[in-house]
């Protein structure tokens, strides 16, 4: 029942590897990474076990979905992909470090190739992000402190 969660982002994760190589490139880019991730020792290992491993991939891959959307085709359901890369970006800040981390450089990327008219917002949304990160930040904080395993 714990793992379970784990195996599903797993799966999506190989479904979204497939939405952005056809989005980025073409059909058949999608499909040779997605097979290639579906098979690949770290998928199918951490899509099995109960870290975050697994949740951290399928939420980068998310965020990197609406965030996409935002970059090449702004003017389509502009709303409705902001506000699900809030949601996306939000769950890659409480997932783990390196996922914050990857959440942060690709927002940050995104404010030299949005276009000038959505810039604003964009940058609004950053502001969102934060504050639904500050109860979190006491945690992060605590953590960065004790220091790591070794």
């Amino acid at each position: 029942m714990v793992k379970f969660p784990f195996t599903v982002f797993g799966i999506l994760s190989v479904y979204f590897v497939y939405l952005l190589g056809k989005k980025w490139f073409n059909p058949t880019v999608g499909l040779l990474s997605s097979g290639y991730m579906a098979s690949i020792q770290f998928m199918v290992m951490h899509s099995q076990i109960a870290r975050p491993y697994a949740s951290g991939l399928f939420f980068s891959l998310l965020m990197l979905y609406y965030w996409s959307n935002l970059m090449m085709d702004p003017q389509k359901n502009f709303y409705r992909n902001l506000l699900l890369f809030v949601i996306s970006v939000s769950l890659c800040t409480y997932n783990h470090h390196f996922s914050l981390l990857l959440a942060f450089i690709v927002s940050v990327s995104g404010l030299f190739i949005i276009q000038r008219e959505y810039l604003f917002k964009y940058i609004l949304s950053g502001f969102v992000i934060f504050l639904l990160y500050i109860p979190h930040l006491k945690i992060f904080l605590y953590q960065l402190k004790i220091g790591g395993v070794g």
